[in-house]
């Protein structure tokens, strides 16, 4: 196991955090690839010497096999990197501590550090001013996620339904529900009927423009949803750390 940080491209970072905060995602499409020509059928996966995920893939004509590394092993513990700010700092008058109170720019929790380390000592409170995530030393990361299982897939092959696990807002899926409700009152088999659609195609149609605002725009054309790229599916645990206290000398 090791931790490690995860920063979600910033077109995307503001929907992604509040949804973990929320817990209602559960799983990170990642690390999407494009296999070597010939190289199409995956097959398992296994790890080298070193114990890293890779994902093996064989030749067309079943001869040779080629590895691609994953990017995190299953009880990796990713600490989220997001724009944050340091609101106050001040010495704890029971042991003479130095506290800091952590506040971050997608709303949620506040994090108290308690013992802080050195690099907080350096750090002034930023009043207004937000610090970019990639800035954020872990210490202050409030959002640990555990990595539970890993799989591999197609990204297209993500199913509508399951797009809900990556976090896609719901919201619009309701409001449909409810507008069908009111303009198909006493009309059932219409209302089941226009349900059934909303259901198939309002997550996914979401999902597809997230992925795409996450892709550099030079690399849609290799890693789009279009390009339908070979993805990492990562299973989540998403804890919520609000509080940490560190050994003062």
């Amino acid at each position: 196991m090791s931790m490690k940080p995860y920063c979600f491209p910033e077109e995307i970072s503001a929907e992604m955090i509040r949804a973990l905060l929320d817990k209602t995602k559960k799983k990170i499409c990642t690390g999407p690839f494009q296999t070597s020509c010939g190289f199409s059928k995956f097959k398992w996966f296994d790890k080298d010497d070193n114990g890293q995920l890779h994902a093996v893939f064989a030749e067309d004509d079943g001869y040779r096999e080629k590895w691609f590394a994953g990017p995190y092993n299953a009880g990796d513990i990713l600490w989220v990197k997001e724009d944050w700010r340091v609101r106050c700092m001040g010495v704890d008058g029971g042991n003479g501590a130095l506290v800091a109170e952590i506040e971050y720019r997608h709303g949620g929790p506040v994090k108290i550090i308690r013992g802080v380390p050195k690099y907080f000592e350096q750090c002034e409170v930023t009043g207004g001013q937000w610090l970019p995530a990639a800035d954020m030393p872990k210490e202050a990361a409030r959002l640990h996620l555990c990595v539970e299982t890993i799989s591999l897939d197609r990204l297209q092959d993500i199913s509508s339904l399951g797009c809900i696990d990556f976090g896609i807002d719901q919201t619009q899926l309701l409001h449909g529900r409810k507008a069908i409700a009111c303009a198909a009152y006493g009309e059932i088999p219409f209302l089941m009927h226009r349900m059934q659609e909303l259901l198939d195609t309002v997550p996914l149609e979401e999902y597809k423009k997230l992925w795409n605002r996450s892709v550099p725009a030079d690399l849609l054309d290799e890693y789009g949803w279009n390009a339908n790229p070979w993805v990492w599916i990562l299973w989540l645990e998403v804890s919520i750390q609000d509080f940490c206290e560190y050994p003062t000398d």
